[in-house]
């Protein structure tokens, strides 16, 4: 195996050894054997080693994710594909992050990748590795005390101790992250430094060679998890709502294959190598892997990879594909059970008959059958999935969140930003759709089918949007009430009338608009006019049929005792259900 860089399957150079095969006697055609050389770095894997070839500090043999993809070159190319472990029954190399084997190619004489160990004209070959002997000097002995370390995000870390005990000098320290940003290096002192996120940061201490001493190598890895970011077994079906994420793999126990995102064009979904610890779990899941989100609801589950909802495309071919928006023929939408075994039966319910997602061990892959194949798993997200929001029978709400999120599918969010206090109307920009981010601090009216929502936090570096008349706690004086800077400010919420009417508009919440209390998680309008009595009592909601026709509007002075329902709606004394009262869930019957 060549060294030089390389874009696809490096040729492979002709050598020459000894009887035994236990020495390389020669090199072929004027070959340098420095162009053949690679360091080879050893890193623990739960008691697994994994290796990984480099030429220099930039230079990596790589394994892509294709059929047949061998490179050499910057590991930023194929920054998942670097690292091997070594498989016994077929004598390569296989990658971890991919079903991929590394063989010698015998009818080109390159080399390349292939999802089988023993697949074409490589089945024949086997790998094995000569070590340079450079000379009698002794040994550096540097090591890192362990080989390597799991911390939890978040918590203290002290550097990993590397004992010298030939005390070496200088000792150089690199580091090598994967996302990067894991952590930093102090190149001098090789303190470590890590940055609270999840990954993989490999350690590496050098030291030159001396008279007495061969140059040294150390490395340690350290796994940096989130423990929150944790996917257990769906053993029942009943408890998947919409939000959840999950991930799909083709087994429930030791190294499987799970589902990646669908990528545009393709007929079906790739897979990448996954271990699950022995308590049954996926912990910290890499970012190649597909945390699908489910949507919609029981017997009509959408099915959303971060990029597009997947859906079963076809009735005479297993078809698996994906599509930004939502479609009209319930191809995307499907039906989850849970099997004698575990084993999850994922069902798109439109009229194409191949659409059942299954496991093709042949080819690796996921796609849509109408029968036949192997039996996939599905691994829920464990944790808090208490993000909801509520619509009610109106079919709007008002809703504020202090951090990002993603709105839930079935709910459009819009912002205020302009109120006509002759004609009693808004201007609302509906803006936030499906899938959308919407920023912290953000104050949105919603619409949508009345129903309660869950919804995923994120993050985001956009800022909520200015000019919107909408506000939410960000907008409190000490004493929790409503404070918004201007003159003549009128606060507003979404209410209904007290008449016989019961219109929904915005409203009044206390007497000639004044300041009120603020209940959480619900937004209010707070608008500016000319003078103390030019505000009107009541603002419609522009475009929206149900909601432009209010009159025979009364108003009440609210006092700290106003009575909500979960869509942020004032209710009378006869409601029933869960109310909130000063900000507490009170039920009533």
């Amino acid at each position: 195996m060549p060294n030089t860089k390389v874009s696809e399957n490096p040729t492979a150079t002709p050598l020459t050894l000894n009887t035994d095969k236990t020495k390389i006697s020669s090199f072929k055609n004027n070959i340098e054997p420095t162009s053949l050389e690679w360091v080879v770095t050893v890193t623990d894997n739960n008691g697994t080693p994994n290796y990984s070839f480099n030429v220099d500090d930039t230079n990596f043999l790589l394994c892509k994710n294709t059929n047949t993809g061998v490179l050499v070159g910057p590991k930023s190319t194929a920054s998942s594909g670097y690292l091997y472990t070594w498989d016994a029954d077929n004598s390569k190399l296989k990658s971890t992050t991919y079903t991929r084997w590394i063989g010698c190619y015998i009818g080109n004489q390159d080399w390349r990748c292939y999802k089988s160990g023993t697949e074409k004209n490589i089945k024949g070959t086997v790998t094995a590795f000569y070590k340079k002997i450079t000379s009698d000097k002794k040994p550096a002995g540097i090591a890192y005390e362990k080989p390597s370390y799991t911390v939890n995000v978040g918590e203290s870390f002290t550097t990993p101790k590397l004992n010298n005990p030939n005390e070496l000098t200088p000792i150089s320290y690199s580091i090598d992250c994967s996302p990067e940003g894991v952590a930093t290096i102090d190149e001098k002192n090789g303190e470590v430094t890590l940055a609270g996120i999840e990954g993989i940061a490999i350690v590496t201490a050098k030291t030159d060679p001396t008279d007495t001493y061969a140059a040294g190598f150390a490395t340690c890895t350290i796994k940096v998890i989130d423990p929150t970011n944790v996917y257990e077994l769906v053993t029942d079906a009943s408890v998947l709502k919409a939000g959840d994420k999950i991930i799909i793999t083709n087994g429930k126990s030791g190294d499987v294959n799970a589902m990646i995102p669908w990528v545009s064009d393709d007929n079906n979904c790739q897979t990448e190598s996954i271990e699950i610890g022995e308590d049954g779990k996926i912990t910290s899941p890499s970012s190649t892997i597909a945390k699908i989100t489910l949507g919609g609801t029981e017997g009509a589950w959408t099915l959303y990879d971060g990029s597009y909802y997947l859906y079963a495309a076809s009735s005479d071919k297993n078809y698996l594909k994906g599509r930004e928006e939502l479609g009209t023929d319930n191809n995307d939408k499907a039906t989850i059970t849970i099997g004698e075994t575990d084993n999850a039966i994922i069902t798109f319910t439109g009229e194409n008959t191949h659409n059942l997602i299954r496991y093709n061990s042949s080819n690796i892959l996921f796609s849509c059958y109408a029968s036949g194949q192997a039996d996939i798993y599905i691994f829920r997200k464990a944790g808090d999935f208490s993000n909801t929001l509520t619509i009610g029978d109106d079919k709007f709400a008002t809703f504020y969140s202090a951090d990002a999120y993603i709105m839930p599918e079935g709910v459009t969010g819009g912002t205020i930003t302009a109120a006509d206090t002759q004609s009693g109307k808004l201007k609302i920009n509906y803006t936030y759709t499906a899938r959308k981010t919407v920023p912290a601090k953000t104050a949105l009216l919603l619409k949508g089918e009345p129903k309660t929502y869950y919804y995923e936090k994120t993050t985001s570096s956009d800022t909520a949007p200015a000019g919107n008349l909408l506000h939410g706690a960000d907008a409190l004086d000490a004493e929790g009430k409503t404070n918004v800077s201007g003159t003549n400010v009128k606060y507003y919420i979404l209410s209904h009338s007290t008449d016989a009417t019961k219109k929904l508009g915005f409203y009044w919440a206390a007497a000639n608009g004044a300041a009120i209390k603020y209940q959480e998680p619900y937004a209010f309008l707070a608008i500016e006019t000319e003078t103390p009595d030019s505000a009107p009592i009541m603002l419609s909601i522009d475009g929206d049929d149900d909601t432009t026709a209010i009159n025979g509007i009364t108003n009440d002075t609210i006092t700290d005792n106003t009575m909500y329902n979960l869509a942020g709606q004032r209710v009378n004394a006869n409601a029933k259900g869960i109310i909130i009262i000063n900000g507490k869930k009170v039920i009533k019957r």
